[in-house]
């Protein structure tokens, strides 16, 4: 890749930063440094990067070079164990898939205008938002979140749901990772953890096939406005301690007959149901 050769109205950039193109990236960077070079801006038209296969050794900067860009993907990076966004300020979205050995991630508290967060496949990510949190700015970062999207409750705990005061969105949607949807429900500090998101006005189960029953205490969700649940077979039931008095739409998609039928008895004119796209009268 010619740092300078960018065309001049590219909008989203993918890189596979594999062993062969990392040493050329470098040997370049080195030149430019030596000659009191910089390395040309990238186009101010480029506002989505996804790269994968990145280290710690490239990625430092890689992203200082791409300090404009407002949506970050990077995914399939298994040797990458640390990653510095100081450098990535105008980011608003933020995808970390499938980067099992990632477990430090600093600048967190620059990303002031963060609002859409996805975690998948990156077992680490838990145990690094517990140290993260504890970074200068972090928490006022985390408290503006407002779109959350994960393969399972593996990320939610108590002390990290206690700063996502804004999250208005959460999606439990495995089939966007690799993951074989083994989530068979919420651990009880999960549940803990999820009952403390009460600006929460969308939750989404899509796409787990193993999972048994939906969250129990559903109801303290004061602020739901929209479930909405889709390919989730062993769901037989609604909690047995009802929804959220807040909720105006619950969305049924190939679940269970007995879901099906147990949400077709909550319609009212308050709460709107569809079950397969068809809205229940």
């Amino acid at each position: 890749m010619e740092v300078g050769s960018l065309p001049p109205s590219l909008e989203c950039l993918c890189i596979d930063m594999g062993p062969e193109l990392s040493t050329v990236w470098d040997l370049k960077l080195q030149e430019l440094e030596q000659g009191s070079n910089q390395v040309p801006p990238p186009p101010p038209s480029l506002d989505t990067f996804l790269i994968t296969n990145l280290t710690d050794k490239v990625q430092s900067r890689l992203l200082s070079f791409l300090p404009t860009i407002t949506n970050l993907v990077i995914s399939e990076s298994p040797e990458l164990t640390s990653l510095q966004l100081g450098y990535s300020k105008a980011l608003k979205e933020l995808e970390i898939v499938d980067c099992k050995s990632l477990a430090s991630v600093e600048g967190f508290g620059s990303l002031t205008n963060l609002r859409f967060l996805t975690v998948y496949e990156s077992p680490s990510m838990p145990q690094c938002f517990e140290i993260l949190s504890q970074q200068h700015g972090a928490s006022e970062i985390l408290s503006r979140l407002e779109n959350l999207q994960i393969s399972d409750g593996f990320i939610l705990t108590v002390s990290l749901c206690k700063q996502l005061t804004s999250l208005r969105d959460l999606f439990f949607w495995p089939e966007r990772s690799k993951r074989d949807a083994t989530m068979m429900g919420l651990t009880e500090e999960q549940e803990r953890a999820l009952q403390l998101l009460t600006s929460l006005e969308r939750l989404n189960f899509w796409g787990l096939p193993n999972l048994l029953s939906l969250p129990a205490n559903l109801a303290s969700l004061t602020s739901l406005e929209w479930l909405d649940i889709s390919d989730c077979p062993r769901i037989a039931r609604l909690p047995e301690m009802g929804l959220p008095p807040s909720l105006r739409r619950l969305s049924l998609c190939r679940c269970s007959d007995d879901l099906s039928m147990q949400c077709r008895m909550v319609a009212t004119e308050k709460l709107q149901v569809e079950i397969d796209d068809e809205t229940i009268d």
